[in-house]
């Protein structure tokens, strides 16, 4: 019997042992997958507690819940005024190959393309390509049996007093703000009079959802945008405003991707506040940082979801990746511009974003390599 025992012992030991190391690789394999689902939000929050050394608010913890996950927009609202879906670019004929992409994208996926218009605001002297453009347009979607209409508006120079709006060295180091496309965020009422709510777009952005969610969401505020982290506003705020009135880390957004209640906007005067902030700030910081201290946080916030910025930033790219399925509204904001999409010079990792909404037709107004560089991409269904 003693003997027996003895045989028994490594048997039950060896069992034990298995037992053991199942649990430890069962152990192992949760925290990994708690780890690869939280890391993102704790690179970000470390990150940006790093550049700006503040204690994350309210709305920076609203936006950090929502990252790397689908989160679905306040209900839409009840009303027939907002049946008719409108979305708005302002372009110059430089930034017409982005344009044309993105356009696509909100075409392509919009769940009724014929309650859908599309508001192109461009330069004069760039009204004839705009046409043209239009053009390219109707043909990439003439398999389709219902298209979005498209309207187009002459830019006009924004009514700024350039004495006191174009001397900061930021703005002057910024070419781009000499271009009235550059301002026309801040004067979408002047050029949609009719116009109840609209839907602005940079033309760097891809929309892989239905933009009519997005247009109708429930709003209580003028404007709804995406919580971001106001890097770039330091030296401007510093500059002028040394200890600065407002909390403005607290209520800061992306102005890239903007649904916008026109009615309200008129209503609370906010262009000329957004213009008196322009004078204040001498254009430093562009439209985005006068938007912003307009508004002052009376602001309804997108989730993360449906405006998944710093797709141009490399670092905040290395972030992004393992959750990107998450997100159905794509901003090329960050970095600088040889990271866009278009470019040689892009990022691939987002190349399966972009492809499918690659012009597949001849299109004068377009440089001809474009296409060219996506060649060693199937070409997706239309």
């Amino acid at each position: 019997q003693a003997t027996l025992r003895l045989k028994q012992r490594p048997t039950h030991t060896s069992l034990s042992g298995e037992l053991y190391r199942m649990a430890c690789c069962l152990t192992v394999f949760l925290l990994a997958g708690l780890l690869a689902l939280y890391m993102p939000i704790v690179l970000v929050a470390s990150t940006y507690s790093m550049l700006l050394d503040f204690d994350l608010n309210i709305a920076a913890w609203a936006w950090m819940k929502s990252f790397c996950r689908y989160q679905d927009l306040p209900s839409e609202e009840d009303s027939r005024h907002l049946d008719q879906i409108h979305v708005a670019y302002a372009s110059d004929a430089e930034g017409f190959t982005a344009l044309l992409s993105s356009m696509l994208s909100v075409s392509l996926n919009v769940r009724e393309p014929h309650r859908c218009t599309i508001h192109l605001i461009v330069p004069a002297d760039d009204f004839d390509l705009a046409n043209e453009l239009v053009d390219c347009f109707l043909r990439e979607l003439a398999g389709s049996s219902q298209k979005p209409t498209v309207s187009l508006h002459k830019a006009e120079l924004a009514e700024l007093n350039r004495s006191t709006v174009f001397v900061s060295d930021w703005i002057r180091s910024n070419p781009r703000f000499q271009k009235s496309s550059a301002w026309m965020r801040l004067e979408l009422d002047k050029y949609l009079p009719a116009v109840p709510r609209v839907v602005y777009l940079d033309i760097d952005t891809i929309v892989t959802a239905d933009i009519g969610q997005m247009y109708r969401m429930r709003m209580e505020h003028p404007l709804a945008a995406v919580w971001e982290i106001p890097v770039y506003f330091g030296t401007c705020v510093d500059e002028r405003y040394p200890n600065p009135p407002f909390d403005y880390a607290a209520w800061a957004f992306n102005s890239g991707i903007l649904v916008v209640d026109l009615e309200k906007w008129r209503a609370q005067g906010l262009q000329q506040e957004c213009e008196r902030w322009l004078h204040a700030f001498q254009g430093c910081g562009g439209d985005q940082l006068a938007i912003n201290f307009a508004l002052q946080g009376n602001v309804d916030r997108l989730p993360w979801s449906w405006a998944v910025n710093g797709l141009g930033d490399k670092a905040m790219s290395d972030v992004i990746v393992p959750c990107i399925r998450s997100g159905v509204v794509f901003h090329w904001s960050g970095g600088d511009a040889s990271s866009k999409p278009w470019l040689a010079t892009r990022n691939k990792a987002w190349d399966h974003i972009f492809e499918p909404y690659i012009p597949r037709k001849h299109c004068s107004v377009l440089p001809k390599e474009v296409s060219a560089l996506y060649s060693s991409w199937p070409r997706s269904a239309r």
